[in-house]
């Protein structure tokens, strides 16, 4: 924030709208007993947790490449070409390459091996679930009276468990609560990452046992947060 006279200025992000949704439609997921509308939850969560990255990434670059009074901004005249070419061609870029971007600038850093994979892969199975993309499954049914069949088994179009080797995510029609929660997982792990920078506010807006903010730092756990959230 800052303060201009009598006049303040506050920048707005979704940081913590993302985490908090991401949060709660766990639990909604988790609690829910109706596998139908459960499905339906962790969708919603697993997308909440990759935008919560994305508008962490994106306040981070407001604060560094548009906002002049924030102290990390770095002038037009002082940035090299690599990183104009960068600016140029933000929205084509990888969210996983602008998060290490950062962190290489200003950590000499970057996501380790074993989480940059894990989060390429989340990333993909959020792109899934917006955009909508097709494929096949041959389903092996048994006929049970008038129009009424049991299912046998099925075989998808797409081997979901190589598809997603460090994260193995179940086919999009078979997600569940164990999917959710290792997507909340790596975005709390990206996120921690990110929180070392100091320069956005990383935190989650919390319902139980009142409504308080908590801060993710770099020493958070997703299974601190879980067990904050259900008191």
């Amino acid at each position: 924030m800052k303060r201009e006279n009598k006049l303040q200025t506050l920048t707005s992000d979704l940081i913590s709208t993302h985490l908090s949704q991401a949060f709660n439609l766990y639990y909604q997921c988790s609690r829910n007993n109706t596998q139908f509308t459960k499905r339906y939850y962790c969708i919603s969560c697993i997308i909440h947790s990759v935008s919560a990255i994305e508008a962490c990434v994106s306040k981070i670059a407001y604060e560094t490449f548009d906002n002049t009074k924030s102290s990390f901004y770095i002038p037009v005249e002082k940035r090299n070409i690599s990183l104009s070419i960068i600016i140029n061609t933000w929205f084509k870029i990888q969210t996983i390459d602008k998060v290490n971007l950062f962190l290489q600038m200003f950590e000499k850093n970057r996501l380790d091996k074993i989480l940059e994979s894990k989060f390429k892969e989340l990333d993909n199975l959020r792109n899934w679930l917006v955009h909508g993309s097709c494929y096949d499954t041959i389903y092996l049914l048994e006929p049970k009276g008038d129009n009424n069949f049991n299912l046998i088994d099925k075989k998808h179009s797409i081997h979901w468990k190589c598809k997603y080797p460090n994260n193995k995510f179940n086919s999009l029609e078979d997600i569940d609560e164990t999917d959710a929660y290792k997507a909340l997982e790596i975005s709390l792990e990206v996120l921690k990452q990110l929180s070392v920078l100091n320069i956005a506010v990383i935190g989650m807006l919390r319902e139980k046992p009142f409504e308080t903010f908590t801060i993710v730092t770099k020493s958070t756990s997703i299974e601190y947060l879980l067990k904050e959230k259900s008191k």
